[in-house]
């Protein structure tokens, strides 16, 4: 439990010019658990579910930033969308020989329900290695993916390492938040075959789960960023130096980034931007957080937020320089049908967008600078009506997360 925090609030989430639908609920389909990823050649791709943890299947491109998407769905080879299951990850890696692959992992059951499988669960990996445009499936790996795995990074050595999780006992694998969870790590040549899964997280009573992977600004260390399911304390991390063989002990993050299933990147000037769920709690009264009473939820708690700051606050849990309300969701207000609950959303994809020219009049003059944008993309109920929840992604510019705002 935490104190209120100081650090400067931006609220975006009511600018709708923003936001784009990339896939509308209705009262009867669930749009659920995107990713993105955004190719060398600058076009996005998005993939995500339908229900709550369900068939994989929906995907789309977006040759314009974000702003309009088609749907691609058939692209992808038909053992996706009949075999594979629970919120699709979208990675990209370099090859050794210089050629982008993406990749998209899932639940891979072999009785198509991943729900029955004891908390163990194979791999399905749907690859492409020209662009997103045609696809193929990869035998199913031996590695946990029940939940598929969240974190992904490319090591110095041209590999590429693969984090999720696993229960720490399978008779109790029930995906409730009283379980407690080991995090792994894996490590792959080519993204398609897997070293057997090694635990580099674990704390008692902490059901740690979904890491985020995102290296620092110096490229010397790369954090992982864990979620903390038992929602009783922050979000937790640990770190690595010498890529990824040994990792510290999970610790705290600073109550700012306390949520689910984080994502993020660096941005140019060597801040980090990660977006998340928020699921901050503060104490009301200096004597709360020694007693337990008084704890509040934040004003953003539930709802897709963002939060800004350098690599060393990162690792010493500093506030931050600021926190970005990007998107409101109506998830868990009385009297909505179809209302699920408060906090469905938040698994997102965070793009770096490249640069954009844009025209800035001075007086007599017309002179052109460099935009950079983000773009960021989660599943959210977006309308206070019966309609489930949508795939809607929003945007912002890098010089609006300033702390004068």
């Amino acid at each position: 439990m935490a104190s209120p925090s100081k650090i400067p609030f931006i609220d975006l989430s009511a600018d709708t010019a923003r936001q784009t639908i990339i896939a509308a609920g209705t009262a009867e389909v669930y749009q659920g658990h995107p990713t993105t990823v955004l190719t060398r050649t600058g076009k996005l791709l998005c993939v995500w579910t339908t229900g709550h943890g369900g068939p994989c299947g929906p995907a789309a491109e977006s040759l314009d930033g974000g702003r309009t998407w088609t749907r691609i769905d058939g692209r992808l080879p038909p053992e996706y969308g009949a075999e594979c299951r629970n919120c699709p990850t979208l990675q990209k890696m370099v090859l050794p020989d210089g050629r982008e692959r993406i990749l998209v992992f899932s639940a891979r059951p072999p009785n198509g329900d991943h729900r029955n499988c004891d908390g163990i669960c194979p791999l399905g990996i749907a690859y492409s290695d020209d662009d997103g445009v045609t696809w193929r499936m990869a035998p199913p790996a031996e590695v946990s993916a029940m939940m598929p795995p969240t974190g992904f990074i490319q090591l110095t050595d041209g590999s590429v390492a693969l984090f999720g999780q696993v229960f720490k006992s399978l008779k109790r694998a029930k995906d409730r938040p009283t379980d407690d969870q080991n995090v792994w790590m894996a490590t792959s040549p080519d993204g398609l075959s897997w070293s057997p899964m090694r635990i580099v997280a674990s704390a008692p009573e902490k059901n740690l789960c979904e890491p985020f992977a995102i290296r620092s600004p110096d490229g010397r260390e790369i954090a992982l960023l864990l979620r903390e399911n038992r929602h009783t304390g922050c979000s937790m991390m640990v770190f690595s130096q010498d890529e990824g063989r040994t990792w510290t002990a999970p610790v705290d993050t600073a109550p700012e980034l306390t949520g689910d299933r984080h994502e993020g990147v660096v941005l140019p000037d060597g801040r980090l931007f990660i977006a998340f769920r928020d699921r901050m709690v503060v104490a009301t009264t200096p004597s709360s957080s020694r007693d337990g009473g008084g704890a509040v939820a934040t004003s953003t708690y539930g709802h897709y937020v963002a939060w800004v700051g350098t690599w060393d606050d990162l690792r010493m849990a500093r506030p931050g320089q600021c926190r970005v309300k990007l998107l409101h969701s109506h998830a868990g207000e009385e009297g909505l049908e179809n209302a699920a609950w408060k906090g469905d959303t938040g698994y997102s994809g965070v793009e770096l967008l490249p640069n954009r020219k844009k025209q800035q009049a001075d007086n007599s003059k017309v002179s052109l600078s460099e935009q950079r944008e983000l773009l960021c993309t989660t599943y959210i109920k977006y309308w206070a009506d019966a309609r489930c929840h949508s795939v809607v992604c929003t945007r912002l510019r890098i010089e609006e997360l300033t702390t004068n705002h």
